[in-house]
């Protein structure tokens, strides 16, 4: 069980560590200032939320949304 959950805490961090490390080089790069850079992200992040919830349908079947 604790090599399963070390398994799945990789897996789960990951993503979020590379992403803040790109993000930290980016601002590290270009110096500039990390709060018009969290603004940015910010939009970024709401623009794909509502993107992800205008394609969310309530019909069909469980079959269609596992892809059997």
């Amino acid at each position: 069980p604790f090599i399963m959950t070390g398994l799945i805490l990789l897996k789960t961090l990951s993503p979020f560590l590379s992403v803040a490390c790109s993000f930290r080089a980016i601002q590290y790069l270009t110096k500039a200032p990390s709060g018009g850079l969290n603004i940015i992200v910010l939009i970024f992040s709401n623009i794909m939320g509502l993107h992800m919830l205008y394609h969310v349908k309530n019909t069909g079947s469980w079959l269609e949304i596992a892809g059997l």
